[in-house]
């Protein structure tokens, strides 16, 4: 029998012996890549998880500029245009409206709101007609409202209503917590005030066992 001759050894000191180590490497470094980027995925999902409503906010969805920059322009622009109501004693309203503070208040509730119903095109105005402006408007039109005592061509300014101040005490709030309510009190529950007229007997009558024999 003849020796089964040796299979040689891959020479790796030679050209082709480096160019197969570099391969190999470079695979590795690939392999590893990716689970590196895969293990990053893992940590922001973890860290900021997805909605099942949709994708995540981006660009897009950054805050809308209002159509109006202010106040004033939307009720000299858009409200006093679009509510063109003749003036009359069962419909009041001011010149100088912006010197009425209730009706500044109506008025910016009824802009903001309505700069957030515009941005639905479906159904925002109709809502916002429906749950803001028509209340408001009962009241910024009626002959009681903001502007009772004004006319188209003539203000009348607010007049605040009386107040008198409160008694010395009344809104001490340096008690500890717990303090008994005086019986007069007005913060007292009805069923915990002294309600018996005085010198009224608030004995009650015995009964026919409670009678001493």
């Amino acid at each position: 029998m003849h020796p089964t001759p040796e299979q040689p050894t891959p020479d790796n000191d030679g050209p082709d012996g480096d160019q197969a180590v570099d391969a190999g490497v470079e695979a590795r470094l690939r392999r590893l890549r990716d689970d590196v980027d895969l293990l990053g995925e893992v940590v922001r999902d973890f860290m900021h998880p997805r909605g099942d409503d949709g994708p995540q906010p981006g660009p897009a969805d950054a805050p809308v500029e209002p159509a109006y920059p202010g106040l004033e322009e939307w009720v000299v622009e858009h409200f006093a245009r679009m509510f063109t109501r003749p003036v009359s004693p069962a419909l009041r309203w001011c010149p100088q409206w912006w010197a009425h503070a209730e009706a500044m208040s109506r008025l910016e509730a009824l802009w903001r709101t309505w700069e957030a119903a515009r941005l639905d095109p479906l159904q925002g105005i109709a809502v916002w007609y429906r749950d803001f402006a028509d209340p408001q408007l009962l009241v910024l039109f009626s002959p009681a409202g903001p502007f009772a005592q004004c006319t188209a061509d003539r203000h009348s300014p607010d007049r605040p209503l009386p107040t008198v101040p409160a008694p010395e005490g009344h809104w001490d709030d340096d008690e500890p917590d717990g303090q008994p309510l005086p019986d007069d009190s007005p913060y007292q529950p009805p069923a915990a005030r002294n309600t018996t007229p005085a010198g009224r007997n608030t004995q009650q009558p015995a009964t026919p066992g409670d009678r001493s024999r």
